[in-house]
């Protein structure tokens, strides 16, 4: 006996055995039949009818991005597509996305992609079924450069120069086309001081005197960065200078008589600061303030008297003379007539004569005053 023999009407001869296994079948309605011969040549046969129907391709919808649109390199782009098939059903899982410029891009039925290269894409999804069958959509992205941030410092002037101490004020814009204004996120440096600050303005008294570099700098949302940059010079604070023009340093004045102090102080930049002085003793300790004092209360002794002042900036300055106040002689009143213990008649004219003089007015006697015990003041 022989091995049974299968053949379709169609297709023709198809295999032999007890049992096949067929993907080849082509699609129509098939006669199919199965035949044998015993080992004396008798036949036998059975027919069946089957139809081979067509595999529905599977069906690929790209949903995101829309085609024709543009994103900006290194943002995130969100990618995500169906696919359904009559006899496998969803299919998405198995998707696998491509462009022409990067080549694959990943699988599944949604992707997050920010590092496409910048140029127009092809882009693809595409899916096969179990039964071999391919489908895909299509779609055109234009992925554009990202363009830099630009920062501006609009004060102070570059090159310009200001005083140690004082307060520099410091301004920048900083804009970009996809985030808009990064003002706030400006970042201040000196290549002398380091770090400054940050934000679209500083108030700044710190600096050290040099020849600055500042810089302000901003990176944008996509990692780029632009600086601006300015020289500035911080000069030396001018100290102020103080004279001390009366009296004259190592005189000598008598204690009681009035005293006039006098002194200058200017400043490179407060100009005239006399108002501003202080006066000071060692002897006495604080005496007054301004550019000239009347003293007649110092104390007898050899003083050194301090003019000193500051300017704005805390800077100071001050002056010293040396000035002797010396005792005040008592003036010494000598009568000459009538002599002490003499006597006089009542009625008779008595005749009074005397001196007066003293270490610093000189001769007084024009000032003597005479009086009695027993009479009161007589001239």
């Amino acid at each position: 006996s022989g091995a049974i023999s299968w053949s379709s009407d169609l297709d023709g001869a198809i295999g032999t055995g007890g049992s096949l296994d067929l993907t080849t079948l082509s699609i129509g309605v098939h006669t199919i039949s199965a035949s044998v011969s015993d080992s004396a040549g008798a036949e036998g046969s059975e027919q069946i009818t089957l139809t081979i129907v067509a595999n529905d391709s599977p069906v690929v919808t790209i949903t995101a991005p829309t085609s024709g649109s543009s994103e900006t390199e290194g943002v995130a782009i969100a990618f995500a597509a169906t696919a359904n098939d009559t006899e496998d059903g969803d299919l998405a899982a198995s998707l696998a996305w491509s462009s022409d410029l990067d080549g694959p891009l990943g699988t599944g039925p949604s992707l997050n992609l920010a590092t496409l290269s910048v140029g127009v894409h092809t882009i693809t999804a595409s899916v096969t079924d179990s039964l071999g069958a391919v489908a895909e959509d299509v779609l055109t992205l234009t992925i554009a450069p990202n363009a830099a941030p630009v920062v501006t410092i609009t004060a102070p002037t570059s090159g310009s120069t200001e005083t140690e101490g004082v307060s520099v004020a410091f301004t920048a814009i900083a804009t970009d086309a996809e985030d808009g204004d990064l003002a706030a996120s400006l970042a201040w440096s000196s290549d002398l001081d380091g770090a400054l600050g940050t934000g679209p303005s500083l108030n700044l008294a710190t600096l050290s005197v040099g020849v600055h570099t500042i810089g302000a700098t901003v990176t944008d949302s996509l990692g780029v960065p632009d600086t601006d940059v300015i020289t500035l010079t911080i000069a030396p604070n001018a100290v102020p200078v103080v004279t001390i023009t009366a009296p004259t340093s190592g005189s000598t004045e008598t204690e009681g008589v009035a005293v006039a102090f006098t002194a200058t102080a200017t400043d490179a930049e407060d100009g005239d600061l006399a108002a501003s002085l202080a006066w000071s003793s060692d002897l006495d300790g604080a005496l007054g303030t301004g550019p000239s004092l009347d003293l007649t209360t110092l104390t007898i002794g050899v003083h050194t008297i301090t003019a000193s002042v500051s300017d704005s900036l805390g800077a100071g300055d001050s002056d010293q003379i040396t000035l002797t106040i010396a005792a005040n002689a008592a003036p010494v009143v000598t009568i000459g007539t009538p002599t002490d213990g003499a006597n006089a008649f009542q009625g008779v004219s008595v005749a009074f004569t005397a001196s007066a003089s003293d270490a610093e007015d000189g001769d007084l006697t024009a000032a003597i005053s005479w009086a009695s015990d027993l009479d009161g003041a007589l001239g």
